[in-house]
């Protein structure tokens, strides 16, 4: 069995408050959507926050690896077809049809993985995927799989949407998303 470094690190310092916020500071791991906010379609039955004229939601798993490398497979563009997803479901019940979904995850400020794409008008954008996996050395670009076609074109997720990037927004991960959710409240 294979020990990870973060694993010996909760298990020796777990019991000391100090280093449960050492550790906390230590790593992050976070999947969110970004999105305009609608004032008239306000029924969005999951924890999220608006702010700025934007919403933010947080999903507890990361699934977009997978979403990524099956969208560009099949190059299925209509979120609706991806209904074997937990965040996809999430998207669907609540309305949600243009936003980004991004997910960042680093150790001691050593970037790990990022990923992002835009959704707009219930369509995935393949040209706006981007995938960076520093851990394993690999990107979009690099993927040698004649079974995926990446796009020609990388367009950025924000500038696709018009999201004003300094509204872009992380939290070190869905509990401290939720934190925030229930502080606003």
């Amino acid at each position: 069995m294979s020990i990870t470094m973060r694993n010996i690190t909760k298990r020796v310092f777990v019991k000391n408050n100090v280093c449960k916020y050492f550790i906390k500071i230590m790593s992050q791991n976070y999947t969110g959507l970004i999105g305009l906010f609608d004032e008239e379609n306000d029924n969005i039955r999951v924890p999220h926050i608006i702010k700025n004229g934007y919403v933010y939601i947080a999903f507890e798993n990361n699934e977009l690896e997978r979403f990524i490398f099956e969208a560009l497979r099949s190059l299925k563009t209509n979120i609706n077809d991806y209904d074997d997803y937990e965040f996809i479901d999430i998207i669907i019940s609540n309305n949600l049809n243009s936003f980004v979904i991004y997910h960042t995850s680093d150790w001691a400020d050593i970037p790990i993985d990022e990923m992002d794409f835009a959704v707009k008008d219930n369509e995935v954008n393949l040209e706006t995927i981007s995938f960076w996996s520093y851990n394993r050395d690999l990107k979009l670009e690099n993927i040698e799989d004649p079974f995926i076609e990446i796009p020609k074109n990388h367009i950025d997720s924000f500038d696709f949407l018009k999201i004003d990037r300094i509204n872009y927004r992380d939290w070190q991960s869905y509990d401290d998303f939720l934190k925030e959710c229930n502080t606003i409240k």
